[in-house]
């Protein structure tokens, strides 16, 4: 039957045609059978796969109603859980039987991005809006963690292509620009991120050992990669002005009475050891704190206290009520030291000489 040039008998023309093709696949073996015949055209036919792609781009570009139409079809069909998981089924079962297919498919969907930045945009902006429900992200980090339980062979190849990934140093450098950037533009999304940081190494102080050996490990067979992270910090330090072991959000800078002498005299009064739990100083110099958290206490009439502490025990005082901490360090300073935590210049030579 020839095809109506009247918009309306064409219109109707499309429909029956629709619904005798709804009719036709509603038999699982039609469907299949159509399934392996188009498979078998566009293998022996390269060239009309390109052609009706192309076709159908066109014909989207033409039409935008038409693409919304269609997508609001896909939305409808996929509503249940069923049909959601039939579909993913058979697409983890194609992929796993065309692993070139999955290649393909990622290569296309790179280079469509890379020549629509607005469709990238748009892309992650709907991602972003869906996954701002908790409970949203919390199904497929759900479902990845049972998978990755029950599949460590994937887990392990997942890692070994992500390390193969970042041996590039262009991905590397990309990846922490695109990193930098959002938290640049995000101060709020890097606080969270450090707070989920903290909080899981809290719960979970193995994955936080594992880490840091991982660390050492890297550090010992890279020294490069040491001194460059070092060169890092120090500029951040410098830039700034600050000089502590941790960077608050807009925390104050120090007084410029805060020098390398001051806190010299302080370790030296305290015997050079952790006044918290004793460990003594190492080739790595013991932490200066500040017991009322005054980073202006030499310059302000506030009570000038301050302790030595190791890494490990600064580290705490960021934690839990900085009220008891303070009272904490107080009372020990105040029973055991008379009140007093640092020498004077003139102790202080005695002290070297002796």
């Amino acid at each position: 039957m020839p095809t109506p040039k009247d918009p309306v008998k064409y219109e109707e023309f499309c429909k029956k045609r629709s619904e005798a093709a709804k009719k036709q696949f509603e038999d699982l073996e039609s469907r299949k059978k159509s399934s392996e015949a188009h498979k078998k055209y566009y293998a022996e036919n390269p060239d009309a796969r390109k052609k009706a792609s192309e076709a159908t781009k066109k014909y989207f570009a033409e039409n935008p109603d038409a693409r919304k139409n269609l997508s609001k079809i896909a939305k409808k069909q996929f509503e249940t859980p069923e049909a959601r998981k039939k579909d993913s089924e058979a697409i983890k079962k194609y992929y796993a039987e065309n692993p070139d297919a999955r290649k393909k498919m990622s290569e296309i969907k790179r280079e469509y991005y890379a020549e629509n930045p607005e469709a990238r945009r748009k892309t992650g902006e709907e991602r972003k809006k869906y996954f701002a429900s908790p409970e949203a992200r919390k199904k497929p980090s759900e479902v990845k963690k049972k998978f990755f339980e029950e599949n460590p062979e994937a887990l392990k190849k997942m890692s070994d292509v992500t390390k193969k990934y970042f041996e590039d140093p262009e991905a590397r450098k990309k990846h922490s620009d695109v990193t930098k950037k959002h938290f640049e533009e995000n101060p709020e999304a890097g606080r969270k991120h450090s707070e989920r940081l903290k909080k899981f190494f809290e719960e979970n102080p193995e994955a936080g050992r594992k880490h840091s050996e991982r660390l050492k490990k890297h550090f010992e067979e890279n020294p490069e990669a040491r001194k460059k992270l070092s060169e890092i910090h120090k500029k951040l330090y410098e830039d700034l002005q600050w000089y502590g072991s941790v960077k608050y959000y807009d925390s104050p800078q120090y007084c410029e009475k805060w020098t390398p002498e001051l806190r010299e005299r302080v370790r030296a009064f305290f015997g050079y050891v952790c006044v918290e739990c004793g460990t003594p100083q190492t080739d790595k110099k013991l932490a200066v704190h500040h017991v009322h958290y005054n980073k202006k206490l030499c310059c302000d009439d506030t009570p000038r206290t301050l302790v030595s502490l190791c890494r490990s025990c600064h580290a705490k005082t960021t934690k839990g009520d900085r009220d008891d901490w303070s009272n904490h360090f107080q009372e020990i300073i105040d029973t055991y030291y008379g009140g007093r935590c640092w020498f004077t210049k003139e102790e202080m030579k005695r002290y070297c000489l002796h």
